[in-house]
């Protein structure tokens, strides 16, 4: 039996693990987007426009989101450009399942309180 639930822990911890998506977007545009309050997210192509727009509503305090469905970029504009609501955009990139953020053509993967610290506070 422990056997059992030992296989089983170590499956689903692989499949969640495979779960998570990863964005892209550049150190340039990041830096561009601080000052700017509008940011742009190259999101995984299985992320559809209905689970941008769902995921969006729940955000409109803080920023507005544009997507673009064929090049599956998604615009956000800070309605303040702060520190708090650069943060809340984890909360709508988690919704997402979106975990992890690659730089450029980096091979190295970046959570975005790594990116938050180096490029967005």
């Amino acid at each position: 039996m422990k056997k059992i639930l030992l296989v089983l822990a170590v499956v689903l911890s692989a499949f969640a693990a495979s779960a998570q998506k990863t964005v892209t977007v550049t150190k340039d545009a990041l830096t561009k987007s601080k000052s700017s309050g509008v940011y742009a997210f190259v999101l995984p192509a299985d992320i559809t426009t209905e689970q941008v727009e769902k995921a969006k509503g729940y955000y409109t305090q803080y920023f507005t989101v544009t997507f673009d469905e064929t090049k599956h970029v998604a615009t956000l504009s800070m309605i303040e450009n702060a520190a708090k609501n650069r943060r809340v955009m984890n909360r709508f990139l988690v919704t997402l399942d979106v975990k992890t953020f690659r730089l450029d053509k980096e091979d190295k993967e970046y959570t975005f309180q790594e990116l938050f610290d180096q490029y967005m506070n």
